[in-house]
């Protein structure tokens, strides 16, 4: 139920003999959020590694990323809940999105595209095709349907002079992918390629596990490894809500 609504309902059931102010309430729980939302701003600009040793810090940020009052560890734990597999895959294509996000969301994609690309045969070709001011036509999506084998995690795909370029994602945290998912989007990635060197398939596990033998083309990938890449290259990226959104996945990533 929304605030409205939960405001509307009190003022029906309200006993006739007191009397209800619906703007007064309003008012009051309006005041209350703008305050804590400037409380957790506050909270976080003042967040410095005080105890630590410089050189501590400066290793510890060259795994993850400056410690800026955005990075996603200074929300650690504070959440309260926890994110699906399909909610954190739905809101990676969200936060990497251009339509959604503008010149922002590309930063983020082409970030996560080198994070996760990082060591494959056709990485670099694939990151300069999505760099090039030729690129046309990017499209992301998330829980891409393939035939009746289920769907692709994420999907991202392109043209560049003609050449359609595409990555697959099968990202998991506790789930185990079938030989079947990865040969149906295999198979899928051949259609939508012109060259097999402008597609990749990246199998994303917590343990960076390889595919079995039967689907060798698959490029695994650990998620700490990802993640850690990923916020390296998120240094000034400043929206509260992706950053609340990425300790989702660094949370998983405790168990």
């Amino acid at each position: 139920m929304n605030l409205k609504a939960s405001v509307t309902t009190v003022a029906k059931n309200c006993p006739r003999n007191l009397k209800f102010s619906e703007e007064a309430i309003n008012y009051f729980i309006s005041k209350k959020l703008d305050s804590t939302r400037k409380s957790i701003r506050q909270i976080s600009s003042q967040f410095k590694l005080r105890d630590l040793n410089q050189n501590i810090v400066q290793k510890f940020e060259d795994v993850f990323g400056h410690l800026n009052s955005y990075h996603p560890f200074h929300y650690h734990r504070s959440l309260g809940f926890s994110a699906t597999e399909q909610q954190i895959t739905k809101g990676i294509s969200y936060f990497i999105d251009p339509s959604a996000q503008g010149e922002t969301g590309m930063k983020r994609l082409i970030a996560w595209v080198q994070s996760i690309l990082a060591s494959h045969p056709y990485g670099n070709l694939i990151l300069q095709s999505m760099k090039s001011e030729n690129m046309r036509s990017l499209e992301v999506f998330a829980e891409y349907p393939v035939s009746d084998q289920g769907r692709a995690d994420l999907l991202i795909r392109w043209s560049n002079s003609g050449n359609n370029f595409a990555v697959i994602v099968e990202a998991k945290f506790d789930h185990h992918v079938t030989t079947g998912q990865l040969s149906a989007y295999r198979k899928q990635l051949k259609k939508l390629v012109s060259e097999s060197q402008y597609g990749a398939l990246v199998l994303l596990t917590k343990s960076g596990e390889k595919a079995p033998l039967s689907n060798k083309d698959w490029h695994p990938k650990a998620w700490f490894t990802v993640m850690s890449s990923w916020e390296c290259l998120l240094n000034d990226d400043e929206d509260l809500g992706f950053s609340l959104f990425r300790q989702f996945i660094w949370s998983k990533l405790e168990n």
